[in-house]
């Protein structure tokens, strides 16, 4: 719910973090506003750290969290 504040989020999160801190986002589901969400993605050149995966099962789920660290 609400993904462009959560990006916008995310934007302040990587220009406050340190340069040598590496991360990437992934972002699970799909709706109405992944149209949206690419284009700011793309507009705000985070299209290369934060993914979009669309819809997953449950097993799909539970391997994208076992490569997690948060």
């Amino acid at each position: 719910k609400r993904p462009l504040p959560f990006l916008r989020m995310l934007r302040k999160l990587r220009r406050d973090a340190p340069d040598d801190l590496d991360f990437r986002v992934v972002i699970i589901g799909d709706g109405a506003e992944r149209v949206t969400m690419e284009r700011f993605l793309r507009s705000n050149g985070m299209d290369g750290w934060v993914s979009l995966s669309g819809r997953l099962d449950r097993a799909e789920i539970r391997e994208v969290f076992g490569r997690s660290h948060v």
